[in-house]
């Protein structure tokens, strides 16, 4: 039987700070192991007040943030981490955090998540946009879910899910929603990001969205390569020119004090249902795979360590010694309840 709690419900005044489930309370037969999903809320500094829920499936271990837009802020598997060692060690509270600081860069105060989500009404550096000066990767990272609920479903496969919505609406605005779905099953190396953005509005709406994957040692280090079925692959500018074009994919190892960041761009080529993949081989070999099974255009898959994109023509944007991203750029179109392309991203170790 499938067993369902709702922790937050904003229009109904739910707001769960501690709750805990496992496979003894669930009485899960399967055999697979022990997991458990803990609920609890962050006490001290400016992490005061921020909800988290830790995910154990028995083999891979992974902590979301409601409050910061669903983010996956680490993750563990056989003692090996996926993430980063980001100077913010805490993980922040919206509250604290001003998104017009230092020229609309606000968005760094936070930044030490493994996959935090940029957009939705826009991502990128800062800057004016018509009337309008945009913040550094738009606002979905530092809103918290009105809406979320955890779900066990024994069948076919035993699965962990979480559910969440994510409001990103002004007056005389963007009115859109985040409806994500990350689960895992029971004993899987797996983790699969379902997400859907709907514009509630009565017009067409402008929506960018960017997937900020980033990771560092042991997996991301001098001689790490990044791999994908490149079809092309272009710098983003003329600091990313400078490298041997040969060498676009390598990783050369921690740089001193100054050093700039270089990006490249890259389309990608995929199956006929527009899926592809990437993977992060870190210097001993060791891989992190992410697969991009998402629906019509808007799919992404993603490989340890990297990230990876798919849209007809699929592409993604490749960094050397910096977070991986992925990106998608459409417009919602006016009928009331418009969907974007749902990415369902798989992050596998």
């Amino acid at each position: 039987m499938v067993y369902s709690k709702v922790l937050t419900d904003s229009s109904h005044g739910i707001s769960l700070k501690e709750w805990r489930f496992d496979s003894t309370q669930a009485d899960d037969r399967s055999a697979k192991g022990a997991w458990s999903v803990r609920k609890s809320c962050l006490a001290g500094g400016r992490q005061e007040g921020t909800e988290i829920v830790e995910v154990d499936n028995g083999l891979l271990k992974f902590v979301v943030v409601p409050t910061r837009g669903m983010n996956l802020w680490r993750a563990e598997i056989q003692g090996v981490r996926l993430g980063w060692d980001s100077p913010v060690t805490e993980i922040v509270h919206p509250q604290f955090v001003d998104l017009t600081e230092r020229g609309g860069k606000g968005w760094l105060n936070g930044f030490g998540e493994w996959i935090s989500r940029c957009g939705l009404e826009s991502m990128g550096p800062p800057g004016p946009d018509g009337p309008q000066v945009l913040t550094q990767h738009g606002r979905i990272n530092y809103l918290p879910a009105s809406y979320l609920e955890f779900r066990f479903e024994p069948e076919p496969n035993p699965r962990l899910v979480l559910r969440g919505i994510v409001d990103e609406s002004f007056m005389f605005g963007p009115h859109l929603q985040l409806i994500t779905e990350i689960s895992t099953e029971i004993g899987s190396s797996e983790l699969v990001l379902n997400d859907t953005v709907l514009n509630l509005a009565d017009i067409p709406q402008e929506m960018e969205s960017l997937y900020h994957v980033n990771f560092g040692p042991p997996l991301l280090g001098a001689g790490a390569k990044f791999l994908a079925p490149i079809k092309r692959v272009a710098p983003r500018d003329v600091r990313a020119a400078e490298v041997d074009m040969a060498k676009w994919n390598l990783y050369t190892g921690p740089q001193p004090a100054g050093y700039t960041e270089q990006v490249y761009f890259a389309e990608l080529w995929a199956d006929q249902k527009g899926f592809t993949q990437a993977l992060l081989q870190s210097p001993d070999g060791t891989e992190n795979r992410i697969r991009d099974r998402s629906r019509a255009r808007h799919k992404l898959s993603v490989s340890p360590g990297r990230r990876a994109q798919s849209r007809p023509p699929p592409k993604t944007c490749s960094r050397r010694e910096s977070p991986g991203r992925r990106r998608h750029q459409s417009t919602l179109n006016s009928s009331r309840r418009q969907r974007s392309r749902a990415k369902d991203c798989r992050a596998t170790a």
